[in-house]
């Protein structure tokens, strides 16, 4: 491990390490179903998925929105996890290298590689060359200030903590181009969750207890600053108008929704995926 430390006589990993090795587990054995949310991939004329992609779809929701790609992007995906997102966007710009995944378990980037061949054999337009990918890590994303187009993460920003999100995201934003777009899909809970649960790191490297908890307004809100992090640690306030407006309408519409919705049962810790704008808006 390469971030231990001792306490009282005994060496416990870091929260990241232990997420690391959860899905080092997740790649040599796949296990459906592992992440918090799980749902079937979108159709696509002329794209099979194996079904390894759709056992190993760790993560919530998507952030493959189709209106919005364009054949020309540069697409960054951070965490590979099985591929299935990956291949979703090379569907749309299929060029070498046109999408690059970044990953920290070199395991779970081999699995990706090998699902990437798979693919490559159930679609005569996919070539496993149209995906790069690249161990690295998303605290410090091995790739080139503003060199991409779109930049994407599904269920895992949830994971980290409030200094290492903000890092995150911060790191997405020196890579983005100017104008270009941030897709987070996250899990997020209309009800605040025990401290001893959000304490427990293995279940929030399983995205359960590290969710996004909404705001007070709507049960469903972003939070402004994180919104604005990227743009206060770079310097760059030229659009900061629209970070904090577009949050604030997202949470009153939001407020007017959950006055329809909020009386409905559900259990007392209930997660539900939430696709995410760069301006905090909900998908």
């Amino acid at each position: 491990m390469n971030s231990k430390y001792i306490k009282e006589g005994a060496i416990k990993m870091s929260y990241l390490d232990t997420t690391h090795e959860l899905y080092k587990e997740a790649a040599l054995t796949p296990q459906a179903s592992l992440c918090c949310v799980t749902s079937q991939a979108r159709f696509l004329p002329d794209l099979n998925v194996p079904d390894i992609m759709h056992e190993m779809n760790y993560g919530c929701g998507t952030t493959v929105h189709f209106g919005d790609l364009n054949p020309k992007d540069t697409i960054l995906y951070v965490g590979v996890g099985g591929g299935l997102e990956a291949l979703q966007f090379a569907y749309f710009v299929r060029r070498p290298n046109s999408v690059i995944a970044v990953d920290r378990v070199p395991e779970m980037m081999a699995k990706a590689q090998e699902n990437f061949k798979l693919a490559a054999d159930l679609n005569n337009w996919f070539q496993p060359d149209f995906i790069k990918v690249v161990q690295g890590d998303a605290l410090n994303l091995p790739i080139e200030n503003e060199s991409v187009d779109v930049a994407a993460q599904n269920c895992l920003f949830n994971i980290f903590k409030e200094n290492d999100l903000t890092k995150a995201l911060a790191e997405m934003y020196r890579v983005l181009k100017p104008g270009g777009r941030l897709y987070i899909s996250d899990p997020i809970t209309t009800k605040p969750i025990p401290e001893h649960l959000r304490k427990d790191e293995r279940l929030r490297a399983m995205c359960l207890f590290g969710a996004t908890v909404a705001g007070p307004i709507s049960g469903g809100s972003f939070n402004p600053a994180r919104s604005i992090a990227p743009g206060i640690i770079s310097g760059n306030m030229e659009h900061l108008w629209l970070y904090i407006v577009s949050p604030t309408m997202g949470a009153i519409c939001g407020s007017l929704l959950y006055t329809v919705i909020g009386n409905s049962p559900s259990p007392s810790h209930e997660a539900t995926c939430a696709n995410i704008n760069l301006d905090g808006t909900y998908i």
